[in-house]
């Protein structure tokens, strides 16, 4: 496929309110700042950052392709105007990315890619939620990837999704590589639709508190309970991962807000 280069600053956006604009297929490569607007769709193209300089991004609407950030170690890649961020996978290679301050999503509908990779440099959350959801109406069954060899550190965790044409698809998120995942905050698993959710493999450190609600039905990952204050784990519906589940809290207790099964068939707590 090929690629394009901006030295300059790159615009997404549609021109009109019942138009919008999509990006598909090769790698648009941005040296400048990035801005992504209302009624952008979008899409397979991936938007790499690898400006030699600092950089930032404006996201007032829309949804982003999927975004690259491979940049010089020390320069970073932050919000200028940018409450919310969709886009379709994320990856940091290099150099420092800014989180928003509000929700972070990945919203991938392809089926079996990685959606969220951290292999180098340094992620800040901004005190933002981190959002995983799957989009779709096809019956077939979803598979992402969050594939990590640094620590991820979040303020808060969703992992949500569901399929809008009322069809029983499974979305299926897995965590793999050697980096763990740490929510300062609170860490939520429910579906936003039909269908249901299954969370596989690695660990996941939880410091706030957990809820679980309808469409979840377990899966592989281990949770660690280590706030230093009160944590509250809550069920709507669904049922939690079955991995082994860790408290390593030096205070506080945790707090059954709701009956709260755990229902693995070799599950360790």
């Amino acid at each position: 496929s090929g690629s394009v280069l901006v030295e300059g600053n790159f615009t997404l956006q549609g021109n009109t309110s019942s138009h919008g604009v999509i990006a598909m297929g090769g790698t648009i490569a941005v040296q400048g700042n990035i801005a992504v607007g209302s009624r952008a769709m979008g899409s397979t193209t991936t938007l790499l950052v690898n400006g030699s300089g600092n950089q930032t991004y404006t996201a007032t609407g829309g949804r982003w392709p999927r975004l690259t950030v491979d940049k010089p170690a020390g320069t970073t890649f932050t919000p200028l105007d940018a409450p919310n961020l969709n886009t379709y996978g994320f990856r940091l290679l290099s150099g420092d990315f800014t989180a928003p301050t509000g929700t972070f999503s990945l919203i991938e509908v392809q089926a079996n890619v990685d959606i969220f990779t951290f292999t180098g440099g340094n992620y800040f959350h901004n005190d933002g939620t981190l959002r995983f959801a799957m989009a779709t109406s096809v019956v077939n069954a979803r598979t992402h990837s969050i594939v990590l060899s640094e620590p991820l550190i979040v303020s808060n965790l969703v992992f949500t999704g569901g399929n809008s044409s009322g069809h029983n698809t499974t979305y299926a998120l897995s965590v793999s590589g050697s980096g763990a995942v740490q929510a300062l905050g609170d860490f939520t698993m429910v579906n936003s639709g039909s269908g249901t959710l299954v969370l596989n493999g690695g660990e996941i450190e939880v410091q706030g508190d957990i809820a679980i609600g309808t469409g979840a039905t377990g899966g592989t990952t281990q949770l660690k309970l280590a706030g230093r204050g009160d944590q509250y784990l809550s069920r709507t519906g669904g049922t939690a991962p079955v991995g082994s589940w860790t408290l390593a809290k030096e205070s506080g207790q945790v707090v059954l807000d709701t009956a709260f099964p755990l229902s693995g068939a070799s599950q360790d707590v």
